[in-house]
């Protein structure tokens, strides 16, 4: 019994594999294919088709535009009516071109691409006079378009796609490529406060804060950051005691001075995240400040000299330039210009003591 179902197995198997060779033997391939300013119906590519079976194949001419000829496996076809290209048995393999033309007036359009990158459609395609043809650009992954050259002149703003205005003439488009540039980078300035009391004690706070705030403060490379010691309104007894960057001190003041930094320079131009320790203290009733708001210096940073601005009522009996040590290095009595010079200091950031009768005003430069 097994050997019966078996044998009828191998029979069904090899009569099927006979009927499936036989029906490849007795189809052909058909490929149609039509050019610029134009279609072809049905569009195939290696369709088969079984012999003898009929088909029409049909050219679609675009709005002006007509069959110029078609070719059958490279043989050309003279007689073609109603767009007709092939209407009848297929009897072999088949490769069906469509070739269109014109009895208007034409043009070109030459469209090429640099490296990276594609447009479409390319090469030299002809057009009818008016048209308004439109060029896509395809950037490979990670790059851009450059520029758009259209006739030798680039295009501003890039558009894509770009389209012509109703030809009149020939025309060459061109587009480059270039990469994308990266992401910005950022960097972290982390600022920490810490309050004094007159006894070096800490507390909770004390009227005086910083900007930015404490915490985590993103910059983008390349930022000036400098912070800023901000007092309640009112004034307050604390002020900047120690500060330290990135782990080292770099501003320290024991005992009160003369006067106190109201801004410092993290750095000129940020490239990477750095910390700023800030303390401040209590140093009870000491220099009394005041806030002059007209007053100003600029170029800041500046690499010679300084222009003052302030009201005309702003009277200064001495100012001075004192370095991150609380050194003062220059130092200006009864100043009678609105300049001062600072060419001959050292590159670095500097605190300016504006002193006048009423009181003491604090300002920042730096010298590049």
């Amino acid at each position: 019994m097994k050997r019966l179902i078996l044998s009828i197995f191998l029979l069904v198997a090899l009569g099927f594999a006979s009927i499936t060779g036989t029906l490849a033997a007795n189809t052909y391939s058909v490929t149609t294919i039509a050019y610029d300013h134009g279609s072809v119906s049905p569009s195939w590519t290696n369709y088969q088709v079984a012999i003898n079976t009929p088909i029409n194949v049909i050219a679609i001419p675009d709005p002006g535009w007509e069959v110029d000829y078609v070719t059958i496996n490279n043989n050309i076809v003279t007689s073609i009516t109603n767009n007709i290209c092939f209407d009848g048995p297929v009897l072999m393999d088949m490769v069906i071109k469509v070739y269109f033309k014109t009895d208007q007036v034409t043009y070109t359009i030459n469209a090429t691409a640099g490296p990276n990158g594609n447009i479409a459609p390319s090469g030299i395609k002809t057009y009818i006079e008016d048209d308004e043809p439109c060029f896509n650009f395809y950037p490979d992954n990670g790059y851009e378009i450059d520029q758009i050259i259209v006739d030798g002149n680039p295009i501003s703003p890039i558009v894509n796609p770009y389209c012509f205005d109703p030809l009149n003439a020939n025309h060459n488009i061109q587009v480059t490529f270039k990469e994308v540039p990266p992401d910005p980078e950022y960097y972290d300035v982390t600022i920490t406060w810490k309050y004094l009391n007159e006894d070096n004690e800490e507390v909770a706070s004390g009227g005086i804060t910083s900007n930015p705030t404490q915490g985590v403060n993103p910059y983008l490379e390349g930022t000036n950051v400098t912070v800023n010691f901000v007092k309640q309104a009112g004034g307050s007894t604390f002020d900047i005691y120690e500060i330290v960057l990135d782990g080292i001190q770099v501003y320290y003041e024991p005992d009160q001075p003369l006067t106190f930094p109201t801004s410092w320079n993290v750095t000129p131009a940020i490239e990477q995240d750095h910390t700023l320790d800030l303390t401040f203290k209590n140093y009870g009733t000491g220099i009394q400040y005041i806030e002059i708001p007209s007053l100003a210096i600029s170029p800041n940073p500046v690499s010679e000299i300084a222009t003052i601005t302030k009201d005309a009522d702003v009277i200064f009996t001495h100012i001075e330039i004192v370095d991150i040590m609380g050194n003062t290095v220059l130092y200006i009595a009864n100043p009678t210009t609105d300049t001062i010079d600072l060419s001959l200091l050292p590159i670095g950031g500097y605190i300016v003591r504006f002193h006048t009768e009423k009181g003491l005003a604090i300002r920042s430069i730096i010298k590049k």
